[in-house]
């Protein structure tokens, strides 16, 4: 009996030491909100008076289980060669990882697609080149490129090489890491968004879409000798999403899609400069869409998207059925 009041002391005594550690960490918490920001005294974040919070890494650290992330992890190392996804053009979607590397990298190599804004980003003592592929001349400036990082590499300096979108989505990110492994050197990889993915969405068009599309094609639209790879036939719950297919939209309908049993008219959407201020949205359908660029050529770097999602948005039956879901509940459309 004794031994059991013991052990009920000490685990009482357990728990009010459990809830005093818990309340002076709720009571500094507290304390750090109402303190708000020194810009608009929001609260969310210290002011400059307020004792600087512990570094995530040491909160981490001290969650059982957990692993630190290294710190070299966040800027570029000497020697080694990153290959960077920079997304579609907006730094505002480079991902954290590749925003650093690209500003603390001693040599950065650019796809000319890349934007002037991310360009900037580049450490002001960087050696940068830029890629000079145009027509015909793709291969040359791959290889330029490949032999810069190279070179780069094997004298210890830190080599980012910032490919548009994502490195092993029609990117040469897999021909990059062949060229590299055979001089000994292994890429670290960082992705970036798609613009087979993202251009569609910030042109409110959903790739899949139930009723709709339940599934996704996404192909090149030049490949080796300047054709169309081999598509499937249409199937009307099918998304398509063509990249680099610009200067096949004069010939697209009657030379592919036609003979595939695409109906005249598919929906179809071209979107150039896709997250970039210049960007334009034209909604059409592949039969149409030759006049369309016979007009008004469209511009590289664009996504072409066909299918039954373009305008399913806007498609009133694709909102009735929408509505047949029902309501939310009402306790979640308060305020």
């Amino acid at each position: 009996m004794l031994l059991d009041s013991a052990i009920m002391l000490l685990g009482l005594e357990a728990a009010a030491v459990s809830v005093l550690l818990v309340g002076a960490a709720l009571g500094a918490l507290l304390s750090t909100v109402a303190s708000g920001c020194d810009v608009c005294r929001r609260g969310h974040g210290p002011a400059k008076s307020d004792p600087a919070p512990p570094p995530l890494g040491a909160l981490w650290a001290a969650t059982p289980g957990r692993a630190v992330p290294s710190p070299a992890g966040r800027a570029a190392e000497p020697g080694c060669v990153y290959l960077v996804g920079a997304g579609l053009g907006d730094a505002d979607l480079l991902t954290v990882r590749a925003l650093r590397l690209i500003q603390t990298a001693d040599v950065v190599l650019f796809d000319r697609l890349i934007s002037a804004e991310i360009r900037s980003l580049a450490a002001p003592g960087a050696e940068v080149h830029i890629a000079r592929k145009v027509p015909g001349k793709a291969d040359a400036a791959q290889a330029e490129l490949n032999a810069l990082g190279a070179r780069a590499a094997q004298a210890g300096r830190s080599v980012v090489r910032v490919k548009i979108g994502d490195p092993l989505l029609f990117a040469r990110g897999g021909e990059e890491i062949c060229v590299y492994r055979g001089l000994g050197i292994e890429p670290v990889l960082v992705p970036g968004l798609s613009s087979a993915l993202v251009a569609p969405l910030l042109a409110k068009i959903p790739v899949t879409h139930r009723g709709v599309a339940n599934q996704l094609l996404i192909a090149t639209g030049r490949d080796r000798g300047g054709r169309l790879p081999d598509l499937p036939a249409y199937s009307p719950s099918r998304t398509l999403v063509l990249l680099m297919a610009v200067g096949r939209l004069g010939t697209l309908f009657e030379g592919a899609l036609a003979p595939l049993g695409f109906p005249p008219s598919t929906p179809l959407a071209v979107i150039e400069d896709a997250s970039l201020p210049t960007e334009r949205q034209t909604v059409t359908t592949v039969a149409e869409v030759a006049a369309m660029h016979a007009a008004r050529p469209f511009k590289a770097p664009a996504v072409v998207v066909i299918g039954r999602v373009v305008g399913a948005l806007a498609d009133a039956a694709v909102a009735a059925e929408a509505r047949m879901l029902g309501p939310a509940p009402e306790s979640l459309l308060r305020v």
